[in-house]
């Protein structure tokens, strides 16, 4: 078994199907994501839109573009 196996054919194999598997085409959905965030006069409700595969990825997404924001939910799907 040994003497038949090529290395290199399948790290190729297995470099080509990682390719495939991410230039499927994603499908990112718009999400509208509130969060508090901190002004002068205490905190205000605001909301940013994103663009994510999963709600999990939308509030990280939204949690990296705002700042000293916090209490991240989604508003709208």
């Amino acid at each position: 078994m040994k003497d038949n196996f090529d290395v290199h054919k399948w790290n190729k194999n297995r470099y080509l199907s990682n390719i495939q598997e991410s230039n499927k085409p994603s499908e990112e959905k718009e999400y509208e994501v509130e969060y508090w965030k901190y002004t002068e006069d205490g905190y205000d409700n605001e909301y940013i839109t994103v663009k994510a595969k999963s709600e999990e990825e939308a509030l990280a997404k939204a949690e990296d573009e705002t700042r000293l924001g916090k209490k991240f939910k989604i508003y709208k799907r």
